[in-house]
């Protein structure tokens, strides 16, 4: 039985592992996606602005 509890244990670490790996880069490309469209928006809004004091 101990086996057994050290095996899930040993397979629910390295499962974390990997979960945190790839939820560490998935946040890397939400904030790259998310930079992005501030910027665009942030492009958006000045222009507008600027076309309507113009």
């Amino acid at each position: 039985m101990k086996k057994i509890e050290k095996s899930l244990s040993e397979f629910l670490i390295e499962d974390f592992k990997d979960t945190s790996t790839k939820l560490e880069s998935t946040d890397k490309k939400v904030q790259f996606i998310v930079q992005i469209y501030t910027a665009l928006v942030t492009v958006i809004i000045s222009s507008s602005f600027y076309f309507l004091v113009k």
